[in-house]
């Protein structure tokens, strides 16, 4: 996937962080990162398009290391079996001297993604969505049971990271035979010799704090093996739907426990239950501890 880099290079010059819609070039905020912020850009030919903006590296060598796992990540994923959608990064070199890395992807019509999805379909098919869901997340976790110790790699069971691109209507149906999409967040988690390959003190760049207590780093890791942990990425997913379809919360619940017990790579695990989702505390709050 390729994107015209002199748009890029404008876009970038003149945007307003703080208002991307009142920049020349408007732009919608999509979400926010520890290192990132995601725009669509509101101008015709991007309407396809996000782009990931990154401009708190204090190196180029921790931009390249970056970048180079981003790459990676994507890539293994991909070996693994998982479809994701097109996919690439660029760097933006402004007037002023800095460099600023930008992620991209292909972007699915509301219409596709998981999140937009459960809101209009039936209970059945939020049941299938889920099953298929723990289908293709299971694919990460044979491999990393195959080749622990060697090479891990993280995934993220949340809804907003899954899409399923058949869905080209609001009246197409969910079924067992429904193929999804993988929308990788940006963070490319990864461990090797169970050493995690993403340098843990990129999360600090963008902190304002002067103090940077040493809990708060080990918070940090907590958070980060949860992408790695089987139960916890289901609790990720639960927690979603409690959020978005509590009506069915409990279903979803079921048919996670019977996934657990009868499919999952894991054997052995406990089954989760309602109350321990609803403790769940999610990861854009613990930032905040």
């Amino acid at each position: 996937m390729e994107v015209d880099t002199q748009f890029l290079e404008e876009f970038e010059e003149q945007l307003d962080p703080l208002r991307p819609e009142k920049s020349p070039i408007p732009a919608k905020l999509m979400g926010v990162g520890r290192l990132s912020n995601t725009y669509q850009i509101l101008e015709e030919g991007q309407e396809l398009i996000l782009y990931t903006r990154m401009p708190f590296f204090d190196t180029l060598p921790r931009m390249d290391a970056y970048e180079k796992l981003y790459i990676r990540h994507n890539q293994q994923l991909k070996e693994i079996g998982l479809d994701l959608p097109e996919y690439g990064s660029t760097r933006i070199q402004k007037k002023g001297g800095q460099t600023v890395l930008y992620l991209f992807r292909k972007r699915q019509p509301p219409t596709a993604t998981a999140v937009g999805i459960i809101s209009r379909v039936t209970n059945a098919e939020c049941f299938a969505l889920t099953r298929q869901i723990l289908r293709e997340i299971n694919k990460v976790w044979k491999f990393n049971i195959k080749n622990r110790s060697r090479l891990e790699v993280s995934i993220d069971g949340r809804l907003s990271n899954w899409s399923v691109p058949g869905m080209v209507s609001a009246t197409s149906k969910v079924d067992a035979k429904t193929e999804l999409q993988y929308v990788p967040d940006g963070t490319p988690l990864m461990r090797e010799n169970e050493t995690e390959l993403l340098d843990p003190e990129l999360f600090f760049l963008r902190a304002i704090e002067v103090v940077k207590p040493i809990m708060k780093r080990r918070h940090l890791r907590d958070v980060l093996a949860r992408f790695y942990d089987m139960r916890r990425i289901c609790i990720d997913m639960l927690a979603d739907f409690m959020r978005a379809r509590s009506n069915i919360f409990s279903g979803v619940v079921d048919v996670a426990n019977q996934f657990l017990s009868e499919e999952a790579a894991v054997e052995r695990l406990l089954s989760i239950t309602p109350e321990e989702v609803m403790q769940y505390t999610a990861d854009a709050f613990s930032w905040k501890l």
